[in-house]
């Protein structure tokens, strides 16, 4: 809604205040007609966005699965109302296997919520390898904006020196 508001606001040219556009505040002086549109309009662009989302559905989260899959549902809704575009998000899971729950090519559907419901929490956790493959893929997106959203216990399960590994991985983000 935010996003949306930002991009309806007019902008008043006629406005009384703001910053100066100083060639038309001469060209008002040197032609001698008191003019308003001497001020400067804010312009707002819209900012492109992309978002890939990845789930952790190792081991670890077999605990809170419903839960979990219940928030990637949450987050994958919120994802498709604010970014109207289907190819500016992107979803994963991760375990030792990386599953495609939606890609940037295909709209967020039935079958996208299936394949979230679907979902088995096995496998070790690896978080810094799915964080690389998904600053990866956002690395090729010409978007003013990108955002890696994840949604994790934390827990290293089965992934030795992972906060160095995922330091690394941040970082090259």
């Amino acid at each position: 809604t935010l996003c949306q508001a930002l991009d309806m606001l007019d902008e008043d040219a006629g406005k009384l205040y703001g910053e100066m556009d100083m060639p038309a505040v001469v060209q008002m002086m040197t032609s001698g007609q008191a003019r308003q549109e001497i001020f400067k309009l804010d312009e707002y662009l819209k900012s492109s966005y992309a978002w890939s989302i990845v789930l952790d559905a190792s081991a670890s989260m077999r605990v809170k699965g419903e839960y979990g899959r219940a928030l990637a549902i949450c987050v994958a809704e919120a994802a498709n109302e604010l970014l109207k575009d289907p190819a500016s998000w992107s979803f994963f899971a991760f375990s030792d296997k990386l599953h495609v729950l939606k890609y940037t090519s295909e709209a967020y559907s039935r079958r996208v919520r299936a394949r979230i419901g679907g979902l088995e929490f096995r496998g070790l956790t690896y978080m810094p390898d799915a964080l690389h493959v998904a600053g990866e893929m956002l690395s090729e997106r010409f978007d003013e904006q990108k955002f890696v959203v994840v949604l994790s216990d934390g827990w290293p399960y089965g992934y030795k020196g992972m906060p160095i590994a995922l330091s690394e991985s941040i970082t090259a983000l």
